[in-house]
């Protein structure tokens, strides 16, 4: 339709029908509580740049973090792109074979889905705390999914009023809670 792609993350994995094997699972890393602490320091003590500075810092080394830990596992935990390369600059950019869309990004803008992912992940035995409203705590923290596809690509949904309301539907949503999870 109008030569646009409508994608969904289930696009990129296999139905049961396919008797194939398929990969999809979570991750989750974080900075750790010390460095928040020193953040919330600076900060405190009324010194906002070093506390930006480090808040910057901090959110950068999580993400890498969280593209070494992809890398690690196409290339020998889950082995299924084995040859990727060991280059810096195209593992931080994403760039290889499957995707790692983190909770809250445009193709997975449902915050609430944080909640679920605890039921997957120890978050208090990583040293993450959730708050009520699905913020990761210490703030440099990351979790999401990874998708093994190769033909797998990041994507930001654009949803209708619509699509929205049968979404909040499905999910239970209120229309506080419609407003307050959906980032779309």
């Amino acid at each position: 339709e109008n030569g646009k792609k409508y994608l969904a993350l289930r696009d990129f994995i296999l139905h049961s029908s396919e008797n194939r094997d398929d990969y999809i699972g979570v991750f989750a890393v974080t900075v750790g509580i010390d460095i928040q602490r020193l953040i919330e320091n600076y900060r405190d003590n009324g010194d906002d740049y070093s506390s930006l500075i480090l808040q910057s810092f901090a959110d950068r080394v999580a993400e890498a973090a969280a593209a070494y830990t992809h890398f690690l596992v196409k290339t020998e935990l889950w082995g299924y792109s084995p040859y990727e390369e060991r280059d810096s600059a195209k593992i931080i950019k994403g760039i290889g074979c499957g995707i790692r869309p983190a909770i809250g990004y445009p193709s997975l803008p449902d915050q609430s889905l944080i909640f679920e992912m605890q039921k997957l992940i120890d978050f208090k035995n990583l040293g993450i705390d959730i708050t009520e409203n699905g913020a990761m705590y210490p703030n440099a923290s990351v979790c999401g999914m990874i998708i093994a596809n190769p033909d797998a690509e990041y994507f930001t949904i654009n949803i209708g009023e619509e699509q929205r309301e049968e979404y909040s539907k499905k999910r239970g949503f209120s229309d506080i809670d419609k407003n307050k999870w959906l980032t779309i």
